[in-house]
């Protein structure tokens, strides 16, 4: 697949500038359109605010999914080598526009995860951010500085104001068939003549995360991690 790469850009102030614009200039993400028909809620950790977490295809939970990206973001990984998959639900410090010190060590967990050191590129999709103006892309400028130190190719970004749900599941074996949508799209209708006839067919694949497997707080990092579980050997790759 090709995607942003991160090693591309530098630090600068004109660096940071056009890469916001080729986030946004990236193609908005695949989603399921079968989900409702082939995806079951009950296979998918809720990830939560400030959580992360990683799960494999043969887990016991092969899916993670949140909801609530307003003024958040959703960042899910991919090792296109492992199949090795995460999520994280990125959360504001307050009115501040960094994301907080509890989604930051949720986020450095889950791409470390993801990542295992390997030469492979991560692969990256951002959703979220919907609100918020100047806090809204600072979460979003330091989350992408984040991703560049994981050699990230990021391969849509729906977020700020382009359109993009506010709920989202990723499943680990489908990845590359897409995103699971669990809201419609967050949309400004007065600018879409067309929105009400693509929400009500965003609608029907739409599946219900409330259904999701919200499970006890560990106190770790990761609200799940499918690696430790499994016991899978990360530096191989599946079959």
């Amino acid at each position: 697949m090709t995607g942003l790469v991160l090693s591309d850009y530098g630090n600068d102030e004109s660096d940071v500038e056009r890469r916001m614009q080729a986030l946004m200039d990236l193609p908005k993400a695949t989603y399921i359109e079968d989900a409702r028909q082939t995806f079951d809620p009950q296979t998918a950790v809720a990830v939560e605010m400030h959580e992360g977490g990683v799960t494999l295809p043969d887990a016991e939970f092969p899916a993670l999914g949140t909801t609530a990206l307003a003024t958040c973001l959703g960042v899910m990984a991919h090792n296109p080598q492992t199949k090795v998959t995460g999520l994280c639900h990125v959360v504001s410090d307050g009115i501040e526009p960094r994301p907080s010190s509890d989604s930051q060590m949720s986020l450095t967990a889950m791409l470390n995860k993801v990542k295992n050191g390997m030469d492979t590129a991560v692969e990256v999709r951002l959703v979220g951010a919907h609100i918020g103006g100047d806090l809204q892309d600072g979460i979003i400028n330091h989350i992408v500085d984040f991703l560049a130190d994981y050699d990230a190719v990021i391969l849509s970004a729906d977020i700020k104001g382009k359109p993009g749900p506010s709920a989202v599941a990723v499943v680990s074996h489908r990845w590359d068939d897409g995103l699971m949508r669990g809201k419609v799209d967050v949309i400004d209708i007065r600018d879409n003549p067309d929105a009400m006839v693509d929400k009500g067919k965003q609608a029907r694949s739409c599946v219900d995360l409330n259904n999701m497997v919200y499970l006890a707080d560990s106190g770790k990092d990761l609200a799940y991690d499918a690696t430790e579980k499994c016991g899978y050997d990360l530096t191989s790759t599946p079959s």
